[in-house]
């Protein structure tokens, strides 16, 4: 699928003063407050208004774990170059790689417009995609928890599991509710801000809506101290026998960010998410094309060439997750000793991408094949140095 951003023009969203925006030295509280999901980037402007980052509060506050206090130039990252030239299922892979849903699209040195996954989800409807995509749709085995269970411990779960949601089930194994990263973001941002949290059961119980009960400023280590069926929600959920094309057409149709597939006795039994249909998309891509030159200076044997070239392939596939690959440049040249024989292979790789950024890696080895993820770990560290900070 060859489908440009370019192409999709309507399903845009403009940068307006309601789009979230904050500057490298603000607190990542007072940036991340305006936010609606744990994967939505905050703008970061410089002084002139212009882009210089993004960030997200995935990042910052669950991988990255900062404290809210932090400024956000350590959890800037810088954003990919995403143009209207940009393939849809480039920008699809990015949103995977970075964790987030959301991307300035520049024109120049700014941006007037962000591509979001909710824009990319109506296109799918629009364009009758459901049936393509269904067939590289994924699902995905749930994270279930007791009703019992704190928010606390939910935490952890998530975190240990890497998980963006969790179901609840009763003592039965019964579907009763679910909470979601945004759910818990709250209570990790403002430790000393009043947060009223609602109890005795989830958002559809008569005790959840007229709830008396309410906790307050919960301290870093404490104020998770509560049952997670006190901030959980109904869910989206469908038989599971039901046709993939119909149970992706109820997600995107609705304003859930999920779907449960259950079993006859509402037991849940997997879920599909935004996530899932986004990863399906990128098996739409077109094959790439990425220019690589080996300048074999060395007089490496042709085989050994081939594997080099196959190795710098998959180099550059790992690096388009961060940023689009031009090309890589690799040359090879050998040190011979007073006999004529070679000592040692230097290995130099300069690698070009379409942002205009350049990275530059440099070996020296005897056995260029071994070491060839030596040259692979050096480069990944330039890349994240460059894009990460």
């Amino acid at each position: 699928m060859d489908i440009k951003i370019r192409d999709i023009k309507n399903y845009l969203e403009p940068i307006t003063k309601k789009t979230p925006t904050c500057y490298p030295e603000d607190s990542l509280d007072r940036a991340l407050s305006r936010t609606t999901s744990s994967h939505e980037s905050v703008l970061v402007l410089d002084e002139n208004k212009n882009i210089i980052g993004i960030v997200s509060p995935y990042l910052a506050l669950f991988k990255s774990r900062l404290p809210f206090t932090a400024q956000v130039k350590s959890a800037m990252i810088k954003p990919p170059n995403i143009t209207p030239n940009t393939l849809l299922t480039k920008v699809a892979e990015l949103m995977l790689a970075h964790r987030t849903i959301s991307f300035p699209i520049f024109e120049g040195e700014n941006a007037n417009y962000l591509i979001t996954a909710d824009g990319i989800m109506k296109f799918i409807l629009d364009s009758d995609l459901i049936g393509v995509i269904g067939k590289y749709i994924k699902i995905q085995k749930p994270v279930i928890v007791q009703t019992t269970t704190t928010a606390k411990k939910v935490y952890q779960i998530m975190k240990n599991e890497n998980a963006s949601r969790v179901l609840l089930v009763n003592k039965y194994g019964t579907l009763k509710g679910i909470v979601t990263r945004k759910d818990i973001f709250p209570y990790l941002t403002k430790p000393t801000t009043k947060q009223r949290v609602k109890t005795g059961g989830t958002s559809k119980s008569p005790n959840a809506r007229n709830a008396k009960s309410s906790m307050f400023s919960f301290e870093l280590t404490g104020r998770l101290e509560f049952p997670i069926s006190a901030i959980a929600k109904t869910p989206l959920h469908i038989h599971e026998k039901e046709p993939i094309e119909k149970i992706i057409e109820r997600l995107l149709t609705s304003d859930y960010k999920s779907i449960v597939l259950t079993d006859e006795q509402e037991k849940p039994t997997g879920i599909i998410s935004i996530r899932n249909v986004i990863e399906a998309l990128t098996q739409l891509k077109p094959e790439e094309v990425i220019k690589i030159d080996i300048r074999n200076q060395a007089e490496i044997p042709e085989q050994d060439i081939d594997f080099v070239f196959n190795k710098l392939q998959a180099i550059a596939k790992s690096l388009n997750k961060m940023n689009s690959v031009k090309d890589i440049f690799l040359r090879i040249v050998k040190d011979r000793n007073a006999a004529g024989r070679a000592q040692f292979f230097e290995m130099s790789c300069s690698i070009r991408f379409f942002s205009g950024d350049e990275i530059f890696a440099k070996i020296t080895t005897r056995n260029y094949k071994r070491d060839l993820t030596q040259l692979k770990e050096k480069i990944r560290k330039e890349a994240e140095k460059k894009f990460k900070k």
